[in-house]
């Protein structure tokens, strides 16, 4: 399966939701996970986005409604990138 990498940038309401309910986070992947797709890792940042997450998605399609379903909320925005492993570039 496909990698993809988010980078999410919490707004004020998301920062004080997790301020508050830090197992929000636990929540988030959980409901990654009932769609299909897991979570291979996750990171908090300092900068531009507040977390990197690593997620393993069936293709684009369960990417694409992932992301719009966790959009809804609207207490974070969020940046997709579907990976390519170092290999492909290869000419085996």
């Amino acid at each position: 399966m496909p990698f993809y990498l988010m980078l999410s940038k919490l707004t004020e309401r998301g920062r004080d939701r997790i301020k508050h309910d830090p197992d929000r986070i636990t929540q988030v992947n959980l409901e990654i996970e009932d769609q299909g797709c897991r979570v291979v890792s996750q990171y908090a940042l300092l900068g531009r986005y507040d977390f990197a997450t690593l997620i393993e998605a069936p293709d684009n399609a369960h990417m694409s409604r992932l992301a719009v379903d966790l959009g809804e909320g609207a207490r974070s925005r969020r940046k997709r990138f579907r990976l390519n492993r170092q290999n492909c570039l290869s000419r085996q």
